[in-house]
């Protein structure tokens, strides 16, 4: 199957991206393997195909071999006998031929061939759905761990200080304020990490339920790359109209409009000829051995059939049209949100960057005051906090970043995901 064919292709494609991890690979790589979605498109994609096949044979001819056998009351007089005998035994071969049909299995024809188009589309859009679900769940897992590994750093080094104070405090050099401050200040980064082992936990259940894997080299720890810098948004709106979700949509507004035009040929006569080669025959005719036939048919009342199959195909073609309007804004509407909302992300990212490199300072030109007595240990505390609830804002910035990054790129089928999804060139 197709899965197992791109599959290999798209690590290698995938590394070429720029921001991704590789652990994102592997995950994703998993996923393509192990996913039911694109395993059902395709089976859908092969039924289509025989669909497509069973149109093709509407323009071959037929062969078909028959025989009857009759046996009847024997008839009065000697002539009605030779002609009607009482046991008829006929063996025939027929063969026909359509010669006109109102160009019905034409648009049949090219009704199902846009079909199978459209669950070839449908297979891409689950592909760019999975890798849009993987970066979500990607990074969203990747910010709690990197946050739980800052908290454990901020952990250790508060017991650390609380070791200090309660040794402070029997010298005399620190209150009991200042201890239980400490104490309580300790209490709540142990329940913050509860929380957060929790929510963890949780996205890494989700991570291996998109996966189906729990492979240490997809839910393991990677370290995140750099983000690139954003294109303009103009370059974001150029490939999206390629997206396999609208040409989806496009190729199944043709085949309504296929079938549109085929049911309009249900108004046309339709021409078949029929050739028959007997075995054997009864009576007078048992001579013979073939005949050829020219059959014409004329539609001339189906009790408005053809006229209400003609406005549901306009209905449905009409429809598509809407629906590809809606989808084209909407798309648009969603690029510019995730734009907008990934430039907001990166200025809070630099005041956060700031903010940490300040509250570094800070702490360093505290840890001199307090070693000078100039800086109580509840003033100490409240710097180094600041510090950590500085660097966790960070995280979960970036982790956002990331995911939305990956989202803006697949959103706007740019061209490097078009060849994830294609598993070979761009479009």
């Amino acid at each position: 199957m197709k899965t197992f064919n791109i599959f290999a292709r798209v690590g290698v494609l995938l590394y070429s991206l720029p921001g991704f991890a590789g652990g994102f690979t592997e995950c994703f790589r998993e996923a393509l393997r192990k996913n039911e979605s694109i395993k059902l498109s395709e089976s859908v994609i092969a039924q289509f195909h025989e669909r497509k096949n069973q149109a093709q044979a509407a323009f071959l001819p037929s062969l078909v071999a028959s025989g009857t056998f009759t046996r009847q009351e024997t008839p009065d007089g000697l002539t009605a006998n030779q002609i009607f005998p009482r046991d008829q035994t006929t063996g025939r071969i027929t063969a026909q031929y359509p010669l006109f049909r109102g160009f019905r299995d034409y648009h049949e024809l090219s009704r199902q061939t846009l079909l199978n188009q459209s669950a070839q589309r449908e297979r891409e859009r689950v592909i760019l759905d999975l890798y849009v679900q993987m970066a979500n769940v990607f990074f969203q897992r990747e910010g709690l761990r990197r946050e739980q590994r800052h908290l454990e750093e901020e952990k250790k080094l508060q017991k650390s200080r609380l070791d200090e104070l309660i040794k402070f405090e029997r010298l005399g050099r620190a209150r009991a304020t200042e201890r239980l401050s400490q104490e309580s200040l300790l209490q709540n980064l142990l329940a913050d990490s509860s929380a957060l082992e929790k929510s963890l936990s949780d996205a890494t259940l989700l991570l291996q339920s998109v996966t189906g894997s729990d492979q240490k080299s997809c839910l393991g720890d990677h370290e995140s790359g750099s983000m690139p810098m954003l294109q303009s948004l103009e370059d974001y709106l150029k490939e999206y109209s390629h997206r396999p979700d609208l040409r989806m949509l496009e190729a199944q507004r043709d085949a309504e409009q296929e079938r549109l035009l085929g049911v309009k040929a249900g108004h046309l006569p339709s021409l078949d000829l029929f050739g028959n080669y007997y075995l054997k025959r009864p009576g007078l005719l048992k001579g013979v051995r073939w005949d050829v036939q020219l059959a014409l048919t004329i539609p001339i009342f189906q009790g408005g059939l053809v006229q209400s199959q003609t406005q549901d195909a306009l209905i449905s073609v009409q429809s598509l049209d809407l629906q590809r309007e809606q989808f084209l804004r909407q798309a648009r509407v969603e690029i510019t949100q995730i734009y907008s909302g990934l430039q907001a992300l990166k200025k809070q990212e630099s005041h956060l960057d700031q903010a940490f490199e300040l509250a570094l300072r800070a702490e360093k030109e505290g840890e001199k005051d307090f070693a000078r007595g100039r800086l109580t240990a509840i003033e100490r505390l409240t710097l180094q906090s600041q510090k950590w609830s500085f660097r966790r804002g960070l995280d979960r910035v970036r982790a956002q970043m990331e995911s939305d990054w990956h989202r803006l790129h697949a959103r706007a089928y740019s061209t490097e995901v078009q060849k994830i999804v294609m598993g070979e060139k761009p479009l």
